[in-house]
């Protein structure tokens, strides 16, 4: 008889059941000796995508059509792998604060948008369910629906929402 879930993807985006969706999936996954990966993806911020949209074009402190630029921020200067390894290094801290970090599990830090990265993620590394937190109600998620609907409408794989 085959497992009922052998890997199980828990979303954690550091906001309001997401620690409640971390620690079901350890437990889930203890219980039922499954593969746990947990992941947190890194939306942009409007200012880190301007930033890197646009190469500055420093002459003296101004731009070539003469507007002054402020000197850019240390964050600006780094790499986007080092501020993702970065990142990782917070999540990890973050996570141990619900849940013990083991080798048996695998953390992600990924960019982009939570609601189309996570189906491709979970279909890619064949896992099994989706385990995310509610989010509390908002006028954009009731405008344009919520990430977890998204992401379960994107993807064949179940997706458990907890609050």
């Amino acid at each position: 008889m085959m497992a009922l879930f052998q890997h199980i993807v828990v979303a954690y985006d550091k906001f309001d059941h997401s620690g409640e969706a971390l620690l079901l999936g350890n437990q889930l996954a203890n219980q039922l000796n499954a593969k746990l990966t947990i992941v947190h993806v890194h939306s942009p911020s409007l200012d880190e995508v301007v930033a890197e949209a646009t190469p500055r074009m420093h002459m003296g402190g101004y731009v070539a059509d003469g507007t002054p630029v402020p000197p850019p921020t240390a964050f600006e200067h780094q790499e986007k792998p080092i501020r993702l390894d970065q990142l990782k290094q917070n999540i990890v801290a973050e996570i141990q604060q619900f849940i013990p970090v083991t080798d048996q599990m695998t953390i992600e830090v990924v960019e982009g948008e939570p609601e189309k990265l996570l189906p491709k993620l979970a279909e890619s590394l064949q896992a099994d369910l989706i385990i995310t937190g509610k989010r509390n109600a908002s006028l954009k998620k009731l405008l344009f629906g919520s990430i977890s609907e998204k992401m379960a409408k994107a993807t064949d794989t179940p997706v458990l929402v907890v609050k």
